[in-house]
């Protein structure tokens, strides 16, 4: 872990979910490399139900994706993070360190028709992504 401040821990197949001592969930994957489908989907879900009282407590989360990690058509097709569980998402930084998929994962959101109802937000390093839920946290 990477300057993590662990608090809390649910284990998920592609990785874990921690939720810190600053009010941050953050979601990290085991490998660089990786494909995220359907079932991951519902695993996640349920990993971040575990955290936030089943979506009743509000947190910001951070994303540390893999180089390599990709999501399959069905598991974008089913709306991630517009599950109840997701209903108190305060916001969600992405951390992609790649420019071509930063551009991708901007392009993906822009031409959602159904866009996030939580502020969210693509960055190059975890300490850009971080700055900037804390100062969501803080207005």
């Amino acid at each position: 872990m990477k300057d993590t401040i662990q608090s809390e821990i649910v284990k998920t197949s592609l990785g874990y979910y921690n939720k810190r001592e600053d009010g941050i969930i953050e979601l990290r994957f085991n490998e660089d490399e990786y494909e995220i489908d359907l079932p991951h989907i519902d695993e996640f879900e349920k990993a971040y139900g575990q955290l936030t009282n089943q979506g009743k407590d509000s947190y910001f989360l951070l994303v540390v994706s893999g180089q390599y990690g990709v999501i399959t058509k069905e598991a974008r097709e089913k709306e991630v993070f517009k599950d109840s569980v997701y209903s108190n998402l305060s916001g969600m930084a992405i951390v992609v360190t790649t420019l071509h998929k930063r551009l991708l994962g901007n392009m993906y959101f822009s031409l959602k028709i159904n866009k996030p109802s939580y502020e969210h937000k693509l960055f190059p390093t975890e300490e850009a992504a971080i700055k900037w839920l804390k100062n969501l946290n803080s207005k």
